[in-house]
C-alpha cells in the first residue's frame, strides 16, 4: 500500500470515528424512553451495521487491507468525538 493509500485510510477512520461518536449520542437520545430489550437489540443492530460499513469502506478504500493503526486512529477519533459531544451537553 503506498503512502497516499494509507493517509486516505487514516483520515477516513479518524472522520469515521468522529461519526461514530456521533450517532452513538444521536441513538442513545432517541432510544432512552424504550424499554431495555429494544434498547439491547437497537444497539446491537447500529454497532454491526456501523462496523460492516467501517470494513466495507476500507474494503473499497485500500482493498480491505486493516492494520492496528487505522482501528487505533479510530478510536482516537471517537474519543475525540466523545468529548466534544459532552462539552455541547454540558452548555
Amino acid at each position: 500500500m503506498n503512502l497516499y493509500l494509507q493517509i486516505f485510510s487514516l483520515l477516513f477512520s479518524f472522520f469515521y470515528g468522529l461519526l461514530f461518536s456521533f450517532l452513538i449520542k444521536i441513538s442513545h437520545v432517541f432510544l432512552f424512553h424504550v424499554n431495555t430489550y429494544i434498547k439491547i437489540w437497537s444497539s446491537f443492530l447500529f454497532i454491526l451495521i456501523m462496523s460492516l460499513i467501517y470494513f466495507f469502506s476500507l474494503y473499497v478504500i485500500n482493498g480491505g487491507i486493516i492494520h492496528f493503526y487505522f482501528l487505533l486512529i479510530f478510536v482516537c477519533g471517537w474519543y475525540l468525538g466523545y468529548l466534544f459531544v459532552v462539552k455541547l451537553s454540558k452548555k
